[in-house]
């Protein structure tokens, strides 16, 4: 089912798909499409080996960048782009268009993945928020967020991948107590 609201962005219409709310058999795809002529231009699954992983962010659309990189989130599901393998169960996905298709350039996975993913506490609950350029060491940055209420402060231009050990690769992660987060976090007058 596609359930992330769709996204127009320089001429090409993205559409995120996740599960129809039975997760085993599903996968996650990111389908773009040329906005004038309807044909397809790029494709990406998130999960092609052991499905799962569906897109579904509470109905919050894909969110893309200035530079045109496209944002989703990935629900539970296996995780083995660290070792070379193709799934990113409960992780944050940079996209971008290409004359040949639809590219990951860069993710983002939390330590504690495989937990997420076991407790049914993936991050694809919440959207992906662009930042406006910011003064700093990183002036590109984006937050996620899911259903264990840790907000992920990440610097698009290099979002960390997968580090078992912590997440001490990104700029900052924030635990509020703020509860499972539904839908996509608010930017306005300074303040998250």
């Amino acid at each position: 089912m596609n359930r992330p609201g769709l996204l127009l962005e320089n001429g090409t219409i993205y559409a995120g798909f996740g599960s129809n709310g039975c997760n085993y058999g599903n996968q996650a795809w990111v389908l773009a499409y040329n906005a004038l002529t309807l044909q397809q231009v790029g494709v990406f699954d998130a999960s092609p080996v052991k499905g799962l992983a569906s897109i579904w962010q509470s109905g919050a659309g894909l969110t893309a960048d200035s530079a045109g990189n496209i944002y989703a989130e990935t629900a539970e599901g296996a995780f083995d782009a660290n070792l070379g393998g193709q799934d990113f169960g409960s992780s944050v996905l940079k996209l971008t268009q290409t004359s040949s298709g639809l590219a990951l350039t860069d993710y983002f996975t939390p330590y504690n993945q495989a937990t997420l993913s076991q407790m049914d506490l993936d991050l694809s609950s919440a959207g992906v928020l662009v930042l406006p350029d910011q003064p700093g060491a990183h002036p590109h940055l984006a937050v996620a967020t899911g259903k264990q209420g840790i907000l992920y402060l990440l610097d698009r231009d290099n979002m960390g991948h997968y580090n078992p050990a912590g997440d001490s690769q990104i700029v900052q992660e924030l635990s509020p107590g703020i509860g499972e987060v539904n839908g996509v976090p608010v930017y306005w007058n300074g303040k998250l």
